[in-house]
């Protein structure tokens, strides 16, 4: 076929998911090991420094105004993952209404993991 007969915009791109998590290793090695060959899916995952819910979610918008990362466009994700049992801190459920709070205002999903994944 030559390449003016080729059909034009049927090509599926890749959706961007950005996952920024307070651990160092093992949240991102756990997403990591979704990523497949050939899926329309590319996942970036990164840690923040701070370990507090709502210092992840602000590292999350620091990356996103860093990197041009935009929840609005479609097929763009970010979420942001930190735990809520650790036992090295406390964590109030006032922190995490305002860290839920300003994730909702900048587009960016919560998810909360469990002890172990």
């Amino acid at each position: 076929m030559s390449p003016r007969n080729r059909k034009k915009g049927n090509r599926k791109t890749n959706s961007i998911m950005l996952l920024v998590c307070e651990g160092e290793k093992t949240e991102r090695l756990y997403f990591e090991n979704f990523r497949e060959k050939g899926a329309y899916l590319t996942i970036k995952t990164m840690s923040s420094q701070d370990k507090d819910a709502k210092g992840v979610v602000e590292y999350a918008i620091e990356r996103m105004r860093h990197d041009g990362y935009n929840p609005q466009n479609d097929g763009e994700y970010v979420y942001c993952v930190f735990d809520c049992d650790n036992q090295d801190k406390t964590v109030t459920n006032k922190e995490l209404r305002e860290a839920i709070e300003k994730a909702n205002k900048n587009g960016i999903n919560i998810c909360f993991s469990n002890p172990f994944f």
